[in-house]
């Protein structure tokens, strides 16, 4: 392999998740928030084989996440000493008994499709540009999610962000409602 290759694969990493700039919303690690939406038994998705067949709620998915406020970011991580955005997203739906892809391109094709219009508590939230995924969240509802940022940990923030509205590609679900 040539020197230069070997500078390719730390930068392909990093594009795995973007860090995106300072931000208006988070809250700190043991805060409680209203607003997270009822609970919602949900089957298992059957689109893609990278998906397991356990079925937690929505709620379930949205403690999981809110449990890791304030955790720092760690390039790479998985938890508990620190995530990036995918292993969180993969950490938490793990701890629900679902396994996901490690990147956040790949948990981008998980699941249904969904347009912002359609976000509910536990679906993915997919950030990026000209289709690109390099960023990943949870949403809880209200207008926010919880995301690694490289710069301030584990936090909630918001869609009216302008950096996040802007680069907002759409969402993932990969707990289907009960009918």
């Amino acid at each position: 392999m040539r020197p230069s290759a070997y500078l390719l694969i730390p930068l392909a990493w990093l594009a795995a998740c973007a860090p995106p700039p300072h931000s208006t919303v988070s809250a700190p690690a043991g805060v409680e928030e209203s607003g997270v939406g009822p609970e919602i038994a949900s089957p298992a998705p059957r689109e893609n084989s990278e998906v397991s067949a356990v079925v937690p709620s929505t709620a379930v998915v949205v403690e999981a996440a809110r449990a890791r406020l304030g955790r720092p970011y760690r390039f790479g991580g998985q938890g508990p000493g620190g995530y990036d955005c995918s292993g969180l997203v993969q950490q938490v739906y793990r701890e629900v008994g679902i396994s996901l892809p490690r990147t956040a391109a790949r948990q981008a094709r998980v699941g249904r499709v969904l347009h912002p219009a359609e976000f509910q508590p536990g679906d993915l939230v997919l950030f990026g540009q000209n289709g690109h995924v390099d960023h990943i969240g949870i949403w809880i509802g209200g207008g926010r999610f919880v995301h690694a940022s490289s710069r301030r940990g584990v936090v909630i923030d918001s869609l009216d962000t302008a950096w996040f509205r802007q680069r907002l590609l759409g969402g993932r679900r990969v707990l289907e409602e009960a009918r």
